[in-house]
């Protein structure tokens, strides 16, 4: 495709997306530290229930803060809800500090942990909805401090996986440490409006009205 047509259609492709986001709700943040609200479970039955926005049943719109730390036989257990009309659309590795360069978290729907915990033998990947390893690890698909470990999880291998963002429903997090080393890290669980049919009509309208402009410009 020819640049100038490029440039066009992603100007307009951000400002639709922009126009979609300025019509919902102002994000918020939510914050849950270890050090100043408690310890996170580390019982798989009754999990950390987290979330405190009446319209989603879980976590504020917007971005949603985790920081806790793991290490061997102390695994942190939590469970939310998105509500109708939202989605999880990233879950992004804000910090990770450890001696050891990788963790481990995994998702499962639900409200408890039914699967295992501790080393890969003991877990059932296949009741698993995803996992993935986060931290400063040069290992394969190791997701790195600032990206989001999202897409990560959706793709693992012998979990149901996904595809995008983790619609509708209570899902049920655990993220563990099986060496000796402390594992502290924080993650950024972003919630957003799942975009409503006519916010797609603009975001097509504005790509065609782009195409039309380089066109006649060619022309």
């Amino acid at each position: 495709m020819h640049p100038y047509c490029m440039k066009n259609i992603q100007s307009l492709l951000l400002a639709g997306l922009a126009f979609g986001l300025a019509s919902s709700t102002q994000a918020a943040s939510f914050l849950f530290t270890e050090s100043g609200d408690g310890d996170l479970s580390n019982t798989p039955a009754s999990p950390t229930i987290l979330g405190d926005h009446p319209s989603t049943v879980g976590f504020s719109i917007g971005s949603n803060f985790v920081r806790g730390s793991t290490v061997t036989g102390d695994p942190d257990i939590f469970s939310f809800t998105v509500g109708v009309g939202y989605q999880l659309s990233a879950i992004q590795l804000t910090s990770y500090n450890s001696t050891d360069d990788r963790g481990f978290i995994a998702v499962q729907r639900g409200s408890v942990w039914n699967n295992g915990v501790g080393a890969g033998a003991n877990f059932n990947r296949s009741t698993l909805l995803g996992y993935a390893h986060f931290g400063t690890g040069t290992q394969a698909a190791t997701a790195q401090p600032g990206t989001d470990v999202l897409d990560n999880l959706g793709v693992a291998a012998g979990a149901i996986g996904f595809t995008g963002a983790l619609g509708p429903g209570t899902y049920t997090f655990l993220v563990q440490q099986t060496a000796a080393p402390v594992v502290n890290y924080e993650f950024d669980l972003q919630l957003t409006p799942v975009p409503e049919p006519g916010e797609y009509a603009v975001v097509a309208g504005a790509l065609l009205g782009g195409f039309a402009v380089w066109r006649r410009r060619r022309a």
